[in-house]
């Protein structure tokens, strides 16, 4: 076989032989090649000092493959279409998003406890049972002070010229007490009175109704029964009164 005549060195491409066939071989300069491990296997194919991969410049998401050896020694390489793993694409290996995932995380579930949202409300049992008396420790107390109130329950209702007297009473604190209301803005009051014999005490209170808002007497604890009074100041009546017995 004759040597080409007609190519200069500047524009001969290197051929190798394939059977009847001369395979053009595109050839990457030494400099821009990683050399092939040990035992030619190569599963990266990126070379870190090549410029292209250095300053990302490279196709984006693709990885090259292993260099190939051609006959004369020199080495070429080709494009793979396949897209590397996203870890891999991330210096981090996706550490980034996890931590960024967690801190979302974490900022709803503070927004959530801010707003009371998932936060079980406190029922009125476990209220009451907090509750700082019991009986007789609980007479001539606030309701409300003693957390007696959390489970009260109205057992009756008095009214006269529009202001309202409820006897109320606390399972849990085992006493009752009086709150009362006026629409007027005058001494209307209510009263509530008892007499305990477990502590030979007699307890009354009267209290002036709240206007438009709820005022409570102090308590008295369970005895011979106990008697809720409501007066308007307007009239010239006795109170209102009811009793309830043991």
């Amino acid at each position: 076989m004759s040597e080409p005549t007609s190519a200069s060195p500047a524009t001969a491409v290197p051929r190798v032989r394939n059977g009847p066939v001369d395979v053009p071989v595109f050839v990457i300069p030494e400099p821009r090649m990683a050399a092939a491990p040990p035992g030619g296997d190569d599963t990266s194919g990126r070379d870190a000092t090549d410029p292209a991969v250095a300053d990302g410049s490279d196709v984006q998401g693709f990885r090259t493959t292993r260099p190939m050896h051609c006959q004369d020694g020199r080495r070429s390489t080709s494009l793979s279409l396949a897209r590397a793993p996203p870890e891999q694409l991330r210096p981090d290996g996706g550490e980034s998003m996890k931590r960024a995932r967690l801190i979302l995380v974490r900022g709803i579930l503070a927004l959530s406890l801010a707003m009371g949202l998932g936060v079980p409300a406190l029922s009125a049992g476990d209220s009451a049972s907090a509750a700082t008396c019991s009986g007789l420790t609980c007479g001539g107390k606030s309701p409300q002070a003693t957390g007696c109130s959390s489970d009260g329950r109205t057992i009756f209702e008095i009214s006269e010229a529009g202001v309202r007297a409820q006897l109320r009473w606390s399972d849990t604190c085992k006493a009752y007490w009086v709150r009362g209301a006026t629409p007027n803005n005058t001494y209307d009051w209510v009263r509530i009175r008892g007499y305990v014999p477990a502590n030979d005490t007699f307890y009354s209170d009267t209290v002036r109704a709240g206007y438009n808002s709820w005022t409570w007497t102090t308590m008295v604890p369970k005895g011979d029964g106990v008697e809720a009074c409501v007066h308007y100041a307007g009239s010239s009546q006795p109170p209102g009164c009811r009793t309830r017995n043991p």
